[in-house]
């Protein structure tokens, strides 16, 4: 799956071709006369998006703007070798004109050229509530989870329905042609610290941000690998919490 999509128009049509950025991540687009790179670090806070684009032609760039990124989001499009710390602009839907841009902000390359697009999204923390009293804590596309310690317990998968060893596996083990199979394991991790907590969502949540993610030639700062890993992500949401009783 490519995160962006280009928009086929008629052989006849005299009108200006689409290039959309639908899934807003790290992605890359070669197609005739143009190149199109992204890095950056979304979805994680300061959510930044820096695309460099070489074209031989113009076009409409189509950047699709998430319903969660709030009016402080903004983008700022020059040359190469523009600073892109001056000259931003809202970043907001402006194609409501047309049904399949309706969440998309264009940005109209004008001529063959060098360009560099920086996208900042800005959001705040939501909580949506659930059934039975319970919430759901969101920033941005992402979902918030208590981070528990705990011990992790590797060994063979088990059969679901009896929880013996799955004998299939056992039965394929130490044949060469298999050995992916070696690697099949079932992780139990089993909680070595306090994991019946309640949030009062009445209190205040800080959102609290590691390193900025662009750095200051315009590059922009990599993310840990494996990025989920306990401590790894460089955001995390403080809040209010107490031991509760979970019979």
């Amino acid at each position: 799956m490519t995160a962006f999509a280009q928009l086929l128009l008629p052989k006849d049509s005299e009108a200006t071709s689409h290039i959309l950025h639908n899934y807003l991540i790290p992605s890359r687009l070669a197609t005739k006369g143009t190149v199109i790179d992204c890095k950056g670090n979304y979805p994680f806070p300061p959510a930044t998006l820096l695309y460099t684009i070489e074209t031989d032609k113009p076009f409409d760039f189509n950047i699709r703007v998430p319903s969660w990124a709030n009016e402080s989001s903004t983008i700022h499009v020059g040359k190469s070798d523009s600073d892109l710390s001056e000259g931003s602009q809202p970043f907001v839907p402006n194609a409501l004109n047309e049904t399949h841009l309706r969440r998309f902000h264009r940005v109209p390359i004008r001529s063959a050229g060098d360009y560099r697009i920086l996208v900042t999204l800005s959001t705040e923390i939501r909580v949506e509530r659930r059934e039975n009293n319970t919430i759901s804590i969101y920033h941005g596309p992402l979902l918030y989870a208590y981070d528990i310690e705990f011990e992790a317990i590797t060994r063979l998968p088990r059969n679901y329905k009896d929880g013996t060893n799955c004998r299939e596996v056992a039965d394929i083990l130490g044949q060469g042609d298999k050995n992916w199979m070696e690697k099949v394991r079932d992780h139990d991790f089993v909680p070595t610290a306090k994991w019946n907590v309640a949030i009062d969502p009445s209190q205040n949540m800080t959102l609290v941000v590691g390193e900025h993610a662009l750095l200051p030639e315009g590059k922009i700062r990599e993310l840990p690998n494996p990025i989920w890993s306990s401590g790894a992500p460089p955001v995390y949401i403080e809040v209010t919490a107490v031991e509760i009783e979970w019979r």
